[in-house]
């Protein structure tokens, strides 16, 4: 939230959008303005969607954020940072976007029910750059990437 006072991270990827399989590659850059101890410069890849629930006994709508997937990398250990760069390389695993459960049945009354109270949207998929600070506000960067299937 705060942590944009004690300066930014830069979050530069080669390109936006991938096919499962593919790496992503990119460079985080620390931009501070003053040295900061932190416990770890960590990257994420991560996706998230948003859930529609319906209330049965009063039949309103609620929605919730659930992660679907994460992926976390260390770039850098505990220590005190200032202004440096770390290059990335992240695999997307091959099968992400078209996992299905495997009982079909159930995939199927999955599929019902969502159409019924609204269930799950679209994934979205991020990269984030995290200076984990203790006792303080974290620096991060979020970039939303395309993923498609092969």
């Amino acid at each position: 939230m705060f942590g944009f006072l004690k300066g930014k991270i830069l979050v530069n990827l080669e390109k936006n959008s991938f096919v499962s399989g593919e790496k992503i590659k990119g460079r985080t850059i620390l931009k501070l303005k003053k040295p900061v101890s932190a416990r770890r410069l960590k990257l994420v890849f991560f996706g998230e969607r948003t859930v529609s629930h319906r209330s049965i006994s009063d039949g309103r709508r609620t929605s919730s954020t659930e992660r679907v997937y994460e992926f976390e990398q260390d770039l850098d250990i505990e220590k005190e940072y200032l202004n440096e760069e770390y290059d990335f390389e992240i695999s997307i695993p091959k099968n992400l976007i078209g996992a299905k459960p495997e009982n079909e049945t159930l995939g199927m009354a999955m599929n019902i029910g969502s159409a019924l109270i609204g269930g799950p949207s679209m994934t979205k998929w991020y990269v984030e750059a995290v200076l984990d600070v203790p006792k303080g506000f974290d620096v991060s960067k979020r970039v939303q990437v395309t993923i498609t299937e092969q």
